[in-house]
């Protein structure tokens, strides 16, 4: 059996797509308006991850980047709701 990448590896290297980028958050929000929190924060985890990175987005943001982090980890301590 052919050994495969991991799928995160796959994932980063489609949001090198500013197409893919644009559905990929566009998805990841539908999932956090819809309530769908846990999943939404997995995915905005993995689009930091695959794109800007934590500690260019905590520069950005005036935010510890393990603070950011710890918001969209699952158990979200600082809440998400102090992301928006």
């Amino acid at each position: 059996m052919p050994v495969t990448k991991p799928f995160i590896e796959t994932i980063y290297e489609q949001l090198k797509s500013l197409s893919f980028r644009r559905t990929y958050l566009r998805g990841t929000m539908e999932c956090l308006v819809a309530g769908e929190i846990e999943t939404g924060k997995t995915l905005l985890l993995d689009y930091v991850n695959g794109t800007i990175g934590f500690t260019k987005l905590s520069e950005a943001l005036g935010q510890s980047s393990a603070s950011l982090k710890r918001m969209l980890s699952p158990k979200g301590n600082p809440p998400l709701s102090n992301f928006f």
